[in-house]
């Protein structure tokens, strides 16, 4: 700057600075701080304006800071802008941006959508993927599963196949069955009827004492002339013994004598159930005093050698009688009879069904 002219001025035509202002080292030209917008402090360093630093060239495409914009930026805590000073004509017009918070919003917000879109694609392309590979062991799981229940349903039908033979077999097992029981039933009932048949010409002679030295033969025919019937000695084939059916009981072995003839038995038979009506009092009746045997007075009874089925198929009916208060019950060439009174039917027993005709 000259001390006898004053500085040329390049900012304004206001020439109230003094030496205040700032030199460029190139032009030589003065400036206002104030008008340049910057602190005082710079008149200290090689500043130059606007112009002179434009005439440097430059690359196109790079934009290039003047030193006001940079000092401006550092600086602008400590600038004190003067509202008298107006910006002179031949200054360069300084080109500055104003990025406003409307425009950050902006820029922040496609910035957002670029990398939500980019997530969002990512994520898409891994759910795919994802998804994909799960559906796909989903797929496998329902093949093998189809495939499992084929074999169930094969396994099924052929299961069906052999319930379906399975009950045929036991229908016809059933019915086999019933017939091999209808026909062991009647074996057994012929079977019975033959072995009651063998023993038509025997009768059995209960509640006798037992004695070491008996004489089975001499104790019949002593029972045959108290009941008065005539027997003679080769009416007689045998006597003998038979063992119990229940082996605890107390009574003694019953005796079974074997007859030439079942007419024979059956003349005994009466003369006993006559001799049995005769004797009003029940003790009087046929027991062991009349016989002459030397014990305790027990009654004896004389009837049909019955086979062991039949003996306790009669046990069980004169069980059933008495119950029903039957009046009757008796026996006539093997096969058991009740009647309730005088003046009713009789009733045959046949098997054990038949004890439920005694009502």
């Amino acid at each position: 700057m000259s001390s006898n002219a004053g500085p040329q001025w390049g900012c304004c035509t206001t020439n109230d600075g003094g030496d205040t202002g700032i030199i460029c080292v190139e032009c030589s030209k003065a400036y206002h701080p104030d008008c340049l917008g910057i602190s005082k402090s710079t008149t200290e360093r090689r500043w130059k304006c606007l112009r002179c630093t434009g005439r440097k060239t430059c690359q196109e495409d790079t934009l290039i800071r003047t030193p006001v914009e940079t000092l401006a930026e550092t600086s602008e805590e400590n600038i004190t802008k003067r509202s008298t000073k107006r910006q002179a004509i031949s200054s360069p017009i300084e080109e500055r941006s104003t990025v406003t918070r409307d425009d950050i919003r902006e820029i922040v917000s496609d910035i957002f959508k670029s990398e939500m879109g980019t997530l969002i694609t990512q994520m898409n392309s891994n759910l795919a993927a994802l998804m994909e590979k799960k559906i796909k062991g989903l797929k496998e799981e329902i093949t093998e599963l189809k495939d499992s229940m084929n074999f169930i349903g094969l396994q099924y039908e052929d299961i069906k196949d052999q319930h379906q033979s399975t009950l045929k077999s036991m229908a016809e097992l059933r019915e086999e069955n019933t017939t091999l029981r209808s026909t062991l039933s009647n074996l057994n009932g012929r079977v019975e009827q033959l072995e009651q048949q063998a023993r038509a010409s025997n009768i059995e002679l209960q509640c006798i004492p037992e004695k070491k030295s008996e004489n089975l033969i001499n104790i019949m025919t002593s029972i045959c002339k108290v009941v008065k019937c005539v027997v003679k000695s080769e009416n007689i084939v045998k006597c003998t013994r038979i063992a119990k059916i229940d082996s605890t009981s107390s009574r003694p072995r019953s005796v079974v004598v074997q007859l030439n003839s079942s007419l024979v038995r059956d003349q005994i038979l009466a003369a006993v159930k006559n001799y049995n009506r005769s004797k009003k009092a029940s003790e009087d009746k046929l027991n062991t005093t009349d016989i002459g045997l030397s014990c305790a007075k027990t009654p004896i009874f004389v009837s049909e050698h019955l086979t062991p089925s039949n003996k306790s198929l009669h046990a069980a009916a004169r069980m059933r009688a008495k119950e029903k208060k039957y009046k009757y019950v008796w026996i006539r060439n093997g096969k058991i009879f009740v009647r309730k009174d005088d003046d009713k039917d009789y009733i045959m027993i046949r098997d054990t069904d038949s004890l439920n005709k005694i009502v």
